[in-house]
């Protein structure tokens, strides 16, 4: 009986051993928001025009492209490119042009300097020049 009760205690630890821990700290990461479901609520911030949110959400999305990617991946540069919009649509000029280089140098090394994909950085890049008038960029 009591080689029966220690079995059983054993197999009681053995499950607690086995089920994860919820952390509280949401920096941990499995708590932590995927690439996927940021950029996804970034596109509906943006789409829906919420603007000051959508920069916010989109320094996330660009975080975790980070951590999941690394730097210099495509899809840190399409959160880069989303976080440029979301700084351009709430007039701050300057956090929108350091995104778009950003997203520019990304594409440039990954796909090289005659792509097509280099279009879209350049002409925001180009409109954000245009506005504040600076014609020698």
């Amino acid at each position: 009986m009591k080689r029966f009760f220690q079995e059983v205690g054993l197999m009681i630890l053995a499950v607690m051993l086995s089920v994860p821990v919820l952390a509280e700290d949401s920096n941990l990461p499995d708590k932590q928001e995927s690439w996927k479901e940021l950029n996804s609520q970034t596109s509906d911030l943006l789409y829906n025009k919420n603007f000051v949110e959508a920069v916010e959400s989109a320094k996330k999305t660009v975080e975790a492209a980070q951590r999941e990617f690394g730097p210099e991946d495509l899809k840190t540069a399409s959160a880069m490119n989303s976080l440029a919009i979301a700084y351009k649509e709430c007039n701050d000029k300057s956090g929108a042009e350091i995104n778009f280089k950003k997203v520019l140098a990304i594409r440039e090394k990954v796909l090289g300097v005659e792509d097509k994909e280099l279009a879209g950085p350049l002409e925001n890049l180009a409109a954000i020049y245009e506005e504040e008038q600076k014609f020698n960029e």
